[in-house]
């Protein structure tokens, strides 16, 4: 009976089906309280009401009448206050999920005695108290996932040969020690995300050394050291690496681009330095975060040739580099790079020269962000192919010439900078066609005639910069709608004669 749109409260009648055995009510639209007889269906193994908006608390009896309960899926509901400590009657209970409702008070140190659990899932909730050392006696656990609260004390000793899964995120950093557990390094993980916690000191090394690793997330915490120089060795079946928003230093080691699976490489807000690795070999990147960080291009040439390296990454959709000293110049092979590249981010990297007229030959893009480099040269019209663009930013560079009109084609285009550049000529007047423009900053001293009417049109328009010395003749709203939008922030700072 799952996903399909049952409504209302859970009938009363329903605890006398009592050679039932598989209740699946999940992807509903059920509300109200927990119906009490549902927990006296003694011959119940298979209970899942998940992903309903059921509230309140759970009946004291929950786990007097079900003993036979190999899985309990109450997750994405609205149910509150604390779970029954009678949870231990259910000893079968292989699966227990309890994530993202409103469950408060310590989590019940019960839990521990429910030898036969496999997948133990905890969070989101507003759980309060010490997390229970008693977890640790959960010696067939694969999976763990502990979200949300005001946790306190250590986390327990997971020393957990059977554990693949370990999620430990958004714990409000209350946690009395905040280093993680050496004994994490003894288990064989295919998963650990640690996130969100405030963790610091230094990553113990053997979390670096596991064959079996497949995802590794400890982003957003205040981890510091250097990476080991054989990560991508010793981690030959990585996927996903999240190390970003912390505190590491050191070199990005050229090892990494052993771990020939990474998908996703998210190395952003740290303080990282040295060159960037040629990423050639990570032919299955999809995504690679490395910005805010102090990495360089290479010294040994002006081009910054590990952008001609991702070219071999033939599925990447996010570039971010942005807020590094790369001091180079973009290749002309940029053009090569994936043709699934949506986004590529390098803003405020003092990257010099020309933009490369090949650029508009990625047709996938959505966003470019080139802004407060040092670029010289005129705006390529060859963006004007990049048909998908929702965002350009150029603004805060050296570029000269007119704006183009091949622009003008790009229907999705909701954001424009180009301030604080050199730009000479007139506002293409069919700038005023595209309909989705939320953001328009053409501010330049040496843009020159008068303001399209045209732009008035754009109702949709929330910020406009128009400054300039050199725009004349008469300021003219006319009829248009975007006359009055309260909503609009308009800077006109030009002098018009």
């Amino acid at each position: 009976m799952s996903n399909n749109f049952i409504d209302g409260n859970i009938p009363l009648e329903i605890g006398n089906t009592s050679a039932l055995k598989i209740l699946n009510l999940r992807f509903n639209l059920l509300t109200g309280s927990m119906t009490p007889g549902i927990f006296n269906i003694s011959s119940l193994n298979v209970l899942d009401l998940s992903v309903n908006s059921l509230s309140g608390r759970l009946p004291e009896n929950t786990s007097d009448s079900i003993p036979k309960l190999t899985l309990l899926d109450l997750s994405h509901n609205l149910l509150s206050e604390k779970i029954p400590s009678n949870i231990y009657k259910c000893r079968y209970l292989q699966v227990l999920s309890l994530s993202y409702n409103h469950f408060n008070g310590s989590i019940p140190s019960a839990i521990g005695s429910l030898t036969n659990l496999r997948s133990l899932f905890l969070g989101i909730n507003d759980w309060e108290g010490r997390i229970p050392l008693e977890l640790g006696n959960l010696s067939r656990l694969e999976i763990l996932s502990i979200q949300g609260g005001s946790l306190t004390g250590p986390i327990p000793s997971l020393n957990i040969s059977s554990l693949k899964v370990l999620y430990l995120r958004k714990l409000k950093t209350s946690l009395d020690s905040r280093e993680l557990p050496d004994e994490l390094g003894n288990l064989d993980p295919e998963e650990v995300l640690v996130q969100n916690n405030g963790f610091f000191g230094t990553i113990p090394l053997s979390m670096f050394n596991k064959s079996t690793m497949k995802k590794m997330g400890l982003s957003a915490s205040q981890f510091s050291g250097h990476l080991p120089s054989t990560i991508g060795i010793s981690l030959p079946n990585l996927e996903k690496l999240g190390l970003g928003d912390n505190r590491l230093t050191g070199v990005i080691p050229t090892s990494i681009t052993n771990a020939s699976k990474l998908t996703i490489l998210y190395m952003g807000s740290n303080s990282l330095t040295g060159s960037i690795p040629n990423f050639g070999n990570l032919r299955l990147l999809e995504r690679l975060i490395i910005g805010e960080n102090n990495l360089t291009g290479e010294s040994s040439t002006p081009e910054l040739r590990f952008f001609s390296s991702l070219t071999n990454c033939r599925h990447l959709d996010c570039i971010e580099v942005s807020l590094n000293q790369l001091n180079g110049i973009l290749p002309a092979s940029i053009w090569n790079l994936s043709a699934s590249l949506q986004v590529f981010k390098a803003f405020g990297c003092n990257i010099k020269g020309a933009i490369p007229a090949e650029i508009g030959n990625l047709s996938s893009f959505v966003a470019l962000y080139l802004d407060n480099n040092q670029l010289t040269g005129f705006i390529p019209s060859s963006l004007g192919n990049l048909r998908r663009v929702e965002r350009i930013y150029l603004e805060h560079n050296k570029l000269d010439g007119y704006i183009p009109a091949e622009l003008c084609p790009l229907s999705n285009l909701g954001d424009l900078y180009l301030s604080n550049n050199t730009l000479y000529g007139s506002i293409p007047t069919c700038l005023g066609k595209l309909k989705f423009f939320i953001r328009l900053y053409l501010d330049s001293k040496k843009l020159e005639s008068t303001v399209p009417l045209s732009l008035w049109n754009l109702n949709d328009l929330l910020e406009l910069n128009l400054s300039s010395e050199q725009f004349n003749g008469p300021l003219t709203f006319g009829d248009s709608k975007f006359e009055g939008h309260q909503q609009t922030r308009f800077i006109m700072e030009s002098v018009i004669r």
